[in-house]
């Protein structure tokens, strides 16, 4: 199933944290975990500086010789409540730097799909987005009409209205399209762009540009990168539920098989660095792995979620 993430929820969370760590009502265990925390590391520079925080110094020298004692230190005494009011106040800015910072940090959506589940998402300006399995797809959408701008780790398939420049940004590369149908696979250290209509423009990690026609794919892994053609009208992952490959290396194929099937995968016996073409189906097992055991003349075994290949 998708899971959608609530900012709101996950302020108020650290919210509670804080003020628990602030009054000291944290247990043991919850202590030692909030310490350990990028939250407190943050909230750690934040009180560093509170501690330029100082209260007036009592002038004792301005005291007059005929001021008593009990006077004194009932001057004292107030001295003690002023630093511990503004030990209060520090704690206060602290708490709300943190939590203003925490919540423009959480505010953008999150879409995260899980194994075998995919996910129809409609955007602020009607654009559609089919996120595939184990993906993860982010935007703001406060302001997403005036930056449409996303984030994506997986695979997925857009349809984009026309309008603003529309950017898709992922670990290894970054697309930009004005109108247009185009798939982007992000896996690892692999990702492929393949354009559908319209025309894109693909930017990747190493800088190397393309731009992108009707049915033409650009491919960036292990640092190299390639364009080619390709004859599909549609990604077989979407109604078909299969997984497809052009002149691929085979790990990567298998990365995506084990990421669909959610095996561990053993191919220490193996040449991966082959390349593959070709597809294979997510919903049995046993026949994704012939699509791709039987063309590279490879053997498997399977005991539960543990999947070994080897030479035929």
């Amino acid at each position: 199933m998708s899971c959608y993430i609530d900012g709101n929820e996950i302020v108020m969370n650290k919210e509670k944290q804080i003020k628990g760590w602030l009054n000291g009502s944290l247990k043991e265990d919850e202590l030692i975990q909030f310490k350990a925390s990028e939250e407190f590391k943050k909230l750690q520079k934040i009180n560093d500086a509170a501690q330029l925080f100082k209260a007036p110094e009592f002038d004792a020298d301005a005291s007059q010789a005929s001021i008593k004692l009990t006077k004194l230190n009932h001057n004292k005494s107030s001295n003690r409540t002023i630093f511990y009011k503004w030990s209060a106040i520090a704690a206060i800015l602290i708490l709300g730097v943190f939590i203003a910072f925490q919540w423009f940090s959480v505010s953008n959506t999150i879409i995260t799909t899980a194994a075998n589940q995919q996910e129809i998402v409609s955007l602020p300006d009607k654009s559609k987005v089919y996120l595939n399995s184990n993906s993860t797809l982010s935007y703001s959408e406060q302001d997403f009409t005036d930056n449409r701008t996303l984030s994506l780790e997986g695979e997925a398939f857009f349809m984009v209205e026309r309008g603003s420049t529309f950017i898709v940004n992922t670990p290894m590369t970054s697309v930009e399209v004005l109108g247009t149908t185009f798939n982007i696979k992000s896996r690892s250290n692999f990702s492929e762009v393949d354009c559908y209509s319209g025309k894109v423009k693909v930017t990747d990690v190493q800088k190397n540009e393309a731009i992108l026609t009707s049915l033409q794919r650009f491919a960036n892994y292990d640092g190299k990168s390639q364009t080619t053609t390709f004859s599909k009208k549609a990604p077989n992952w979407i109604g078909q539920g299969k997984s497809s490959f052009y002149k691929t290396p085979l790990y990567f194929v298998l990365e995506e098989l084990a990421t669909q099937h959610q095996i561990d995968l053993h191919t220490e016996s193996i040449d991966t660095s082959v390349i593959y073409s070709g597809s294979f189906e997510h919903e049995n097992l046993e026949n994704a792995l012939q699509s791709i055991t039987l063309p590279l003349q490879l053997n498997y075994t399977i005991q539960e979620n543990q999947v070994t290949l080897q030479k035929d």
